[in-house]
C-alpha cells in the first residue's frame, strides 16, 4: 500500500540549481533525521516503509513526493503527514540558515569597513589638528626675501682691509703664474674666505641665515603635512566607498533572500492510494469465485458441445439426415 503525498515548487523553467540543490539536502535530512520523528522505531525499519523523491518537468511544478508503505493505514498516513511538515520546517530552516550565514558575513565586512572608517577619519582629524599656522606660500615669500636680503648684504660688505686686499694682490699674481687648481691659489682663496668671514662679524647676516634655514625647514614640513593630508583624505574616500558598497550589498542580499525564498506548500493531503488486507482478500475471494463460475459454464458449455448422443428428433435429422415416423413420449419414472 502506498500513502503519498507531493509537496510542489517552482517549475524546472523558474527553478535554479540551488533550489534543486536545496530540495536534495530538505530530502537527506529528513531521512537522516526520521529517528526523531518516531523515537520508537529503528532508522532502518522506518526507512523500509517510506520514501522521498523530487519529480521535476519543464513546464509543471517541482514535486516532493513522500510515499509510505506501512502496514497499518492510520500509520502510513501519519507518518505521510509527518514528513511533509517536518520537510517544510527543514526547508524554512536550512534556507534561513543559509540567509544568515550570507548577511553574517556580509555584516561582517560592513562592520570592518565601518572600523576603517572611523579610524581613518579620527587619524585624518588628529592630523588636522596640528596644521602648520603659516601657509607655505608667505613662508616661501619670506624665505625669499631673506635670500635677496643676505645678498644684498653680500654684495655691500666692504673688503677695503688691508689685509684682505694684499690677499687679492697675492691671488692675482698666482693666477699669472699657476692654474686655478694649483695649492697655492687654493689656499689664498682659503684665507680670502677667512678673512670676509671675519669682517663680517659685526653685520647681522648670521641671524638672518638663521631665519633662513627656520622658514626652509617650515616650508618642508608644511610640504609633508599637505601630502600626508591629501594621503588621509584619499583612505578617507577609499573606505567610505568600501562601506557603501558593503551597504548596498548587505541591502540588496536582504532584499533577494525574501523574494528568492524557496516556499514548499502540500498540494494533496496524504491519501490512501493502496488496498488494505481485508479489501486485497475480499477481491481476491471475488476474483476466485468469479473465475470458478467461468470454468464451470465454460465446462458445461464444452460438454454439451462435444455431446454426440441422440436425445431429440432434431439430433436424428442433424446428425443422419432421416425424418423420424414417430416418437414415444416420455412416460417419466412413474410407469417404468
Amino acid at each position: 500500500m502506498e500513502r503519498q503525498i507531493g509537496m510542489v515548487s517552482t517549475s524546472k523553467v523558474q527553478r535554479s540549481s540551488e533550489e534543486m540543490q536545496h530540495l536534495q539536502v530538505v530530502v537527506h535530512t529528513l531521512k537522516a533525521a526520521m529517528n526523531d520523528i518516531d523515537p520508537k522505531a529503528k532508522l532502518a525499519e522506518i526507512d523500509e516503509n517510506f520514501d522521498l523523491k523530487v519529480e521535476s518537468s519543464r513546464d509543471k511544478p517541482t514535486y516532493l513526493f513522500v510515499q509510505s508503505t506501512m502496514p497499518s493505514p492510520a500509520a502510513a498516513i501519519g507518518l505521510a503527514n509527518s514528513l511533509a511538515t517536518r520537510a517544510m520546517a527543514m526547508s524554512d530552516a536550512t534556507q534561513q540558515a543559509e540567509i544568515d550565514r550570507s548577511l553574517t558575513k556580509l555584516r561582517t565586512v560592513l562592520a570592518g569597513n565601518l572600523n576603517r572608517l572611523n579610524l581613518v577619519r579620527e587619524t585624518l582629524s588628529a592630523h588636522l589638528s596640528e596644521a602648520p599656522t603659516t601657509e607655505i606660500d608667505d613662508l616661501r615669500a619670506r624665505a625669499s626675501q631673506l635670500r635677496a636680503e643676505l645678498l644684498k648684504i653680500s654684495a655691500d660688505t666692504p673688503v677695503q682691509s688691508p689685509a684682505l686686499k694684499k690677499l687679492y694682490s697675492e691671488l692675482s699674481a698666482a693666477r699669472g703664474l699657476y692654474s686655478d687648481l694649483h695649492p697655492k691659489i687654493r689656499l689664498i682663496r682659503t684665507r680670502i674666505a677667512r678673512s670676509e668671514r671675519q669682517s663680517l662679524v659685526g653685520q647681522p647676516i648670521e641671524g638672518l641665515q638663521k631665519q633662513l634655514h627656520d622658514l626652509e625647514a617650515q616650508v618642508i614640513a608644511g610640504r609633508v603635512f599637505q601630502e600626508k593630508s591629501h594621503q588621509l583624505e584619499q583612505e578617507v574616500g577609499t573606505a567610505n566607498t568600501a562601506t557603501k558598497r558593503a551597504q548596498d550589498k548587505l541591502s540588496s542580499a536582504e532584499r533577494l533572500s525574501e523574494s528568492n525564498r524557496m516556499q514548499l506548500k502540500v498540494v494533496q493531503d496524504a491519501a490512501l492510494t493502496g488496498r488494505s488486507q481485508e479489501e486485497i482478500r475480499a477481491w481476491l475471494l471475488a476474483a476466485v469465485t468469479l473465475a470458478s463460475l467461468l470454468a464451470a459454464i465454460g465446462a458445461v458449455a464444452l460438454r454439451i458441445r462435444l455431446d454426440r448422443h441422440l436425445r431429440h428428433p432434431r439430433d436424428l435429422h442433424r446428425a443422419l439426415g432421416l425424418t423420424p415416423f414417430a416418437t414415444i413420449p416420455d412416460l417419466g419414472p412413474s410407469l417404468g
